[in-house]
């Protein structure tokens, strides 16, 4: 159970990295986290609040990787964008 724990408390802190690089930018986004697959470490829906471009698309997903990395995690990523 403690580990599970440590789990969530450490993907937590993640995701608010991730949130506080996206607010800094002022992006409208909200980053939540399931449970992985077997390739990821980490699974993330992004939730965007705007229409998709390729520009917003590439600026979210480069904040998002550059935190990751950080922790050397491996991704699955669902994207929901406002239609």
């Amino acid at each position: 159970m403690i580990k599970t724990e440590t789990k969530i408390i450490y993907l937590v802190s993640v995701i608010n990295e991730i949130q506080k690089e996206t607010d800094n930018v002022k992006l409208l986004v909200k980053v939540d986290f399931g449970e992985a697959i077997e390739v990821a470490d980490i699974e993330l829906t992004v939730y965007v609040f705007a229409k998709k471009t390729h520009e917003l698309h590439k600026k979210i997903n480069s904040i998002i990787q550059y935190v990751l990395e950080k922790y050397d995690l491996m991704p699955c990523i669902h994207w929901d964008y406002e239609n």
